[in-house]
């Protein structure tokens, strides 16, 4: 090593085959402000579409 830091690939979001978003590599304090969006985005759109929001998302 040349004694610089060197940065490792991180990531956060869906993955085929698994049930809920995932995370690896990163801090807490950056995904938890995306994980919160996403969250209340799809609680307003499922409360603002009603019975047509879960066709809507499934394609």
């Amino acid at each position: 090593m040349n004694g610089k830091e060197q940065a490792t690939p991180g990531f956060y979001g869906k993955l085929p085959g698994l049930g809920d978003f995932v995370s690896r590599r990163l801090p807490v304090d950056f995904t938890q402000p995306w994980d919160l969006w996403l969250r209340e985005s799809l609680a307003s759109s499922q409360a603002q579409m009603g019975d047509d929001w879960l066709s809507a998302y499934l394609t």
